[in-house]
């Protein structure tokens, strides 16, 4: 059996992975007392489980409908929208991406007013020109 500090754990974890992968023993010690005796796992038992039916749940979720061409530009006007907002805004406020789906959302929609209790949310919209009461 092979000797093996906690520091070299730290520092060299994959040379002693590759020991124990090969089939060696190792000793694991913290200020010269044994702490650990670890030993290759057997991977083979475990098979994996099968793959969800995701066309099935597909289907359960949506059946035959589907967006409208109108909706999809809508859906893309307002991601358009979103990146602009966020390369102005996220390097200097740290925007969050619901944030900025939200008052894009609003802007696209030509909503004046925008509530929210939220202050960065709420500097958000007055950049894109919103509204915000409070």
């Amino acid at each position: 059996m092979k000797p093996a500090t906690v520091r070299d754990l730290r520092g060299d974890f994959p040379k002693i992975e590759a020991w124990l992968a090969g089939g060696g023993k190792i000793l694991i010690t913290r200020h010269s007392k044994l702490i650990a005796k670890p030993s290759a796992a057997n991977h083979a038992a475990t098979p994996l489980p099968p793959l969800p039916d995701f066309e099935a749940r597909l289907n359960k979720t949506w059946g035959d409908r589907f967006f409208t061409r109108e909706k999809v530009e809508e859906m893309h006007a307002v991601l358009r929208l979103s990146r602009v907002l966020a390369a102005q805004t996220t390097a200097t406020g740290g925007r969050r991406t619901l944030d900025i789906f939200q008052v894009a959302t609003a802007v696209h929609l030509g909503t004046r007013r925008f509530l929210t209790f939220d202050a960065r949310q709420q500097a958000l919209a007055t950049h894109a020109g919103l509204e915000v009461p409070g």
